[in-house]
């Protein structure tokens, strides 16, 4: 693989810079698994601790909904 068709496949994984990558594989496929750092991958509930047990109420347009 060239290093243009590496960053060719980064670029359609919306990775710009090739130090945002912790772990990247080359699949038997050709194709790039990419694993971003940390600090770059997006929050989840887990991240912020929250608790996902609870539903959560709120009115619309006057009906009441449950979630």
């Amino acid at each position: 693989m060239t290093m243009d068709s590496l960053n060719q496949q980064l670029r359609q994984k919306e990775i710009f810079n090739i130090e945002d990558v912790q772990y990247a594989l080359l699949e038997i496929n050709g194709k790039l698994s990419i694993q971003k750092k940390k600090e770059l991958q997006p929050v989840t509930l887990k991240d912020l601790q929250l608790n996902t047990d609870k539903s959560i109420q709120f009115s619309l347009q006057g009906a009441l909904k449950a979630f």
